[in-house]
């Protein structure tokens, strides 16, 4: 009978002799969960790698491109895993999930900053465009982030963030060309 604390490697099953106290034992190692079940002890510098996970271990680690660090998690070998992503790919996404951070609450508070000419323009108070724009903006912009995680669950995260995105354009471009305040808030 195995060990507990034996594991199945999902990349194969390989022996870690390690000394502790003179003892030594043997355990399997697997590589592709590691790095949670050691967190904040992770060995990074490839020689010391040799030393914790022996020689057959650390030959199928992963290093970074310079070869003087051991990435965690393991990278796969699929092309759709970000740590195999170039640093131009990985950039973009970057940028497209910042915007998209970015816009709600900028769409949220730009109304504020035309609230006077606004109110000049729909001939009404600052008081009705702030409860018709900011407030309600403001409002909106906390549920709708309960409501977007439960359709990304549903649907995926890129239709939630592509669609929420075409919409919050059409209605940025029909406030901007709106010729009355009912057309403006409706």
């Amino acid at each position: 009978m195995a060990p507990e604390n034996d594991k199945t490697s999902a990349t194969g099953s390989v022996k870690d002799h390690k000394s502790d106290g003179g003892s030594s034992h043997s355990s399997e190692v697997d590589l592709a969960n590691y790095y949670e079940e050691k967190s904040g002890s992770l060995v990074v510098d490839p020689e010391e790698a040799r030393i914790e996970f022996g020689e057959a271990i650390a030959s199928r680690l992963k290093l970074s491109r310079d070869g003087t660090k051991v990435l965690w998690p393991q990278p796969s070998d699929d092309p759709n895993d970000p740590q195999n992503w170039s640093n131009s790919r990985k950039m973009l996404h970057l940028i497209v999930i910042t915007l998209a951070a970015v816009v709600p609450d900028f769409d949220s508070g730009v109304g504020i900053a035309g609230i006077f000419a606004l109110a000049q323009q729909f001939d009404t108070s600052t008081g009705v465009i702030n409860n018709m724009t900011s407030n309600w903006s403001i409002f909106l912009l906390g549920w709708g982030g309960l409501f977007a995680v439960m359709l990304m669950r549903k649907l995926g995260r890129l239709p939630v963030l592509f669609w929420t995105q075409v919409l919050a354009l059409g209605f940025m471009v029909g406030c901007t060309f709106a010729p009355t305040l009912k057309t403006f808030t409706g």
